[in-house]
This record gives structure tokens, C-alpha cells and sequence, in this order.
């Protein structure tokens, strides 16, 4: 669907909303500078502010994925653990295999309450430029 048919379907209503003197001459500036209306200018602010959501919820997965990857790093070093501890309980078959059943136990644990990390975010962006709730 083209721009132009999309623009018809959304009925345009005036609104009105008050500025000091100040604030009216940023506004003409801007808006002179920029080669832009006053209602262009306030539309692509809003645009603006709706793309700098997305970018903060991205900026937490991209923590949440920080933090998983410490988990998965330490995860390994528990695998290393086992592996040194069989190699030296070699005798003691039932002391190594109830060590190894609890770090894997631990390794479970620690995944499952990461679990809901590994979910991907995801971004509709056609509704977010329409102005709908992204989830």
C-alpha cells in the first residue's frame, strides 16, 4: 500500500496547543532550518521518540544477552570442574557421579531462570509507525 493511500485512510483532526514567545520563536527557527512545517516537525518528533523506545528496549536485551553470556561462561567453568573431579575421583565412582549430578543440577537450575532471556524481542516496526502498542 502505498504512503499516499495510507495518509487518506487516517482522518486528520486540528489541534491546538499554547508556547510562550520563546518557545513559539525555537519553533519557527527549527522549523525555518529545517525546511519543515510546524506539523511536519512535530510528527517526525514524535516518530523520533517512538524509534528512541525501541532503541532503550533494545539496549536492555542487549544487557540481558551480557548477562547470559557471564552465565553460559560460568556454566563452562562448573563442565571444567566436572571433568577435573572425575579425572581425580576416579576410584570414588559414587562420590564423582553425586558431584556431577549436582553441577548439572546447578547447570539446569541456573539455565531455566535465564530461560525467559533467550527470547528474542520482537520489533514490528510497520506498528510502531502507525502509533500501536508494540507488545
Amino acid at each position: 500500500m502505498s504512503k499516499k493511500c495510507f495518509e487518506k485512510k487516517i482522518a486528520k483532526k486540528a489541534f491546538c496547543f499554547y508556547l510562550n514567545e520563546f518557545d513559539m520563536q525555537e519553533l519557527q527557527n527549527i522549523c525555518k532550518e529545517q525546511n519543515k512545517s510546524k506539523s511536519t516537525l512535530l510528527r517526525n518528533f514524535i516518530a523520533s521518540y517512538r524509534y528512541l523506545n525501541l532503541i532503550k528496549e533494545i539496549e536492555n536485551y542487549n544487557k540481558n544477552i551480557q548477562e547470559l553470556s557471564y552465565q553460559i561462561k560460568r556454566c563452562g567453568i562448573n563442565l571444567n570442574q566436572i571433568v577435573y573431579h572425575l579425572r581425580i575421583d576416579i576410584n570414588e565412582e559414587e562420590v564423582a557421579l553425586s558431584k556431577t549430578q549436582e553441577l548439572f543440577f546447578n547447570f539446569k537450575k541456573l539455565f531455566e531462570e535465564h530461560e525467559k532471556i533467550l527470547q528474542p524481542i520482537i520489533l514490528d516496526l510497520k506498528k510502531t509507525q502507525r502509533g500501536e502498542d508494540n507488545g
